[in-house]
């Protein structure tokens, strides 16, 4: 399946600390069930409405990432070849994640969509890769803000479960933790200049 594709899966949008608010009990992330969720619609300018598709972890890794993945894939239908924006989710692992996080990865991968980076020829994506990511991210900690009856704490969720599967569920290749690192830090400091996030 040939396919052009924007990425921000979860393990390109690890932090490596998140720490509560100071008004926030400290939370205790825990790996269990918590269920799938409805993933929420996804809708482009023109109308256009995304759809998202289960698959397994080895597919999102191929597309470059993990949990989740955005981007036109080439898609055999009705026995010809279209293009089409999808978004795709790791059926596995996704519902291991709390509600709050696995909407936070939907709307982040719908941002890509709707804000048209899809159509950025992949060569500039590169070099825009974190103004895109922290749009996509900002976008989605809006759209969590506006429905959120105590957002502070489904931020602090959110930030600390990226720390978990960070250092739980996918470590850093020997010889390459400080270049992790250093990557992760400056994604966290960019998701907290989102405007969501500041005073």
């Amino acid at each position: 399946m040939k396919r052009n594709i924007l990425l921000s899966a979860l393990f390109s949008t690890l932090v490596a600390t998140a720490l509560p608010s100071a008004a926030q009990e400290t939370i205790v992330p825990e790996f269990k069930n918590y269920g799938l969720i409805t993933p929420p619609t996804c809708t482009t300018d023109t109308g256009e409405r995304i759809q998202y598709y289960p698959g397994t972890s080895e597919q999102i890794v191929s597309f470059g990432g993990f949990l989740a993945a955005a981007g036109d894939f080439e898609v055999g239908k009705d026995g010809g070849v279209v293009k089409e924006k999808r978004i795709y989710y790791d059926e596995s692992n996704m519902p291991y994640l709390p509600h709050v996080m696995q909407e936070f990865l939907f709307r982040h991968e719908c941002s890509h969509v709707t804000s048209s980076q899809l159509d950025i020829p992949p060569s500039q994506r590169l070099s825009q890769y974190w103004e895109i990511e922290q749009s996509a991210d900002c976008e989605a900690f809006a759209q969590i803000k506006d429905e959120s009856s105590d957002f502070p704490h489904d931020a602090d969720i959110i930030k600390t479960y990226f720390t978990v599967v960070g250092n739980e569920m996918m470590k850093a290749a020997p010889g390459s933790e400080e270049s992790r690192k250093k990557f992760l830090d400056q994604r966290i400091n960019n998701m907290n200049l989102c405007p969501a996030l500041t005073p």
